[in-house]
């Protein structure tokens, strides 16, 4: 039994079959909105087996549903994952999807990352397309905190909104991380 760590997950579009008529929308299944059910994935793996070199490989799996959170489906990069040697071939290895739903906390840093590789994308989205826009949302986010700071001291925001509201800005790279950590300090006396 050893380890692998995602590097890179695509579903595999149901529409492989010449002649076949396939749903291509996975997503809208009602069976994959309900976590049940699995569906194959072109994989990218390091895999780590004890007494061997780290490798990299690419195997085609049938990933459950519930282990794939987020628009893509895709398994999150840098998941962890138990792997044991299907045959003797270097990239004979099979996915022990058992042993990693038996982990605690599984499906809770499924979708912890999930959620970063979508923020991520969002950003570099919003970079790439809308420099302008992110420059002004930026200018003006810097005058709103200072608002926010005042209204969360007044008692008219509560804090936790406020902690939230930064932090989502911050992840669009629509507030200044430096600006939020003044107005933290200002707020806890320090």
């Amino acid at each position: 039994m050893g380890t692998a760590v995602v590097i890179e997950s695509r579903p595999v579009a149901n529409t492989e079959t010449a002649e076949v008529r396939a749903n291509e929308e996975v997503a809208n299944n009602e069976l994959w909105a309900l976590n049940l059910g699995k569906r194959p994935h072109d994989l990218t793996l390091e895999v780590r087996m004890p007494g061997a070199a780290a490798y990299e490989t690419e195997v085609r799996e049938s990933v459950p549903a519930r282990f794939c959170h987020g628009a893509s489906l895709a398994l999150p990069e840098g998941l962890e994952l138990p792997v044991r040697r299907a045959g003797s071939r270097r990239d004979g290895i099979a996915v022990d999807w058992k042993a990693y739903a038996a982990k605690a906390g599984v499906r809770a840093e499924v979708r912890r990352q999930g959620a970063r590789a979508h923020n991520d994308a969002v950003r570099e989205g919003l970079e790439r397309t809308q420099p302008e826009v992110q420059a002004r949302a930026r200018a003006d986010n810097a005058e709103v905190i200072v608002v926010w700071t005042a209204q969360v001291q007044a008692g008219a925001l509560k804090r936790k909104h406020f902690d939230q509201s930064c932090r989502t800005l911050i992840t669009l790279g629509q507030l200044d991380p430096e600006l939020y950590d003044a107005a933290v300090r200002e707020l806890d006396g320090g």
